[in-house]
């Protein structure tokens, strides 16, 4: 069965030209225990290959993180000795491209097709329902609609004398299906094939598109399409030399280091602590709906009513969530500070969205 995914014609590209710098913090998630995820080994028959116009694939990775391809949560066992980085065992474009030309190029075939990987995103955290009680022993198989995940935004272009058409953009959150989790080792029977579902039917779609648009459509160059995604980059929470201080009420703010709310206070509620925004007659109003807020050094994202510190990794930012309390115990704190005893729920922020994956 063919994956469900969310594919777009792409057209024409104006965007400008963005610098991009990052920089590696404590306790980022590099320092974290590696997990190989191998693409080319995945476990479901291979289909044979279609009658496709490419006979050549190439993958150019323009992700903020080219390091890691995601996430394994710590679960059942509510520790950080379980958390890994999900890997492959080459870099993710030749990872890809050796996928794409062993089992979907044809042989023979004139065209080349140009891959341009935006987004690649492999997790089994659950922002809605994240339960221990949802795995199960080691080798059992079970449905995860909610939690293990494969986040993956993509271009294809066809590209001929130097020049690249465009045909395609993907842009999936695609659910896996089985799963056996074992607290010495820790695979995913199911990413391997789901994502190979993706990258395989992302290509018949491109080809279609190709036979149609070959003659009529825009030609463009490498340097509109490098300016394109590199754009994505050129924001000022990432190219200011200093962090605005002040509440986030939206997303847009956050990204543009732009504030709207410079008036605040951080009160101390119960053992932990809340945000209040000041009004005008000098009196404080607790808020649980605004996007974050940043000291002016540390940024911290606001979700449902917690606020949790924000983990910058070269061009991503991470935060840990927190387990939603049971309902015999209390509730779970308003703050999440760097030596809160952090749970499971770690999440990456989509920088072009604002979601979290």
């Amino acid at each position: 069965m063919k994956s469900a995914i969310f594919a777009i014609p792409l057209a024409t590209l104006t965007l400008t030209v963005a610098a991009q710098t990052g920089r590696t913090i404590p306790g980022s998630l590099s320092s974290l225990k590696a997990l190989t995820i191998r693409l080319t080994e995945f476990r479901e028959p291979v289909p044979p290959v279609p009658a496709g116009p490419f006979g050549h694939f190439l993958v150019i990775d323009r992700r903020p993180d080219t390091t890691r391809i995601g996430i394994h949560g710590n679960l059942p066992l509510h520790t950080h000795d379980f958390d890994r980085q999900l890997i492959f065992a080459k870099p993710a474009d030749q990872e890809i491209a050796a996928f794409f030309n062993s089992h979907v190029a044809r042989p023979g075939a004139a065209d080349t097709a140009v891959i341009v990987l935006r987004q690649l995103w492999l997790s089994d955290t659950d922002p809605y329902n994240p339960s221990p009680e949802q795995y199960q022993a080691a080798d059992s198989y079970t449905v995860r609609k909610n939690r293990t995940h494969i986040r993956f935004n993509a271009e294809i272009y066809a590209v001929r004398n130097h020049h690249y058409l465009p045909l395609l953009r993907i842009d999936t959150l695609q659910t896996t299906k089985r799963m056996t989790y074992s607290k010495l080792r820790s695979t995913y029977i199911g990413w391997e094939g789901e994502l190979a579902a993706i990258l395989r039917e992302g290509a018949d779609q491109a080809g279609a598109v190709f036979s149609s648009r070959e003659k009529t459509g825009h030609w463009m160059s490498w340097d509109d399409i490098r300016r394109f995604n590199q754009t994505r980059f050129d924001i000022p929470v990432f190219d200011s030399g200093s962090l605005v201080r002040g509440v986030y009420t939206i997303f847009e703010e956050f990204r543009s280091n732009a504030p709207s709310i410079r008036d605040f206070e951080i009160q101390p509620v119960k053992g932990s602590f809340a945000l209040y925004i000041k009004n005008a007659d000098g009196s404080s109003s607790y808020t649980h709906q605004v996007w974050g807020f940043c000291d002016g050094r540390q940024i911290y994202l606001m979700r449902d009513g917690l606020l949790h510190p924000l983990r910058k990794d070269g061009n991503s930012y991470y935060f840990f969530g927190i387990d939603v309390a049971p309902s015999n115990s209390a509730s779970p704190p308003l703050f999440a500070l760097d030596d809160y005893p952090e749970q499971h729920c770690l999440y990456i922020v989509d920088m072009d969205t604002g979601r979290f994956f």
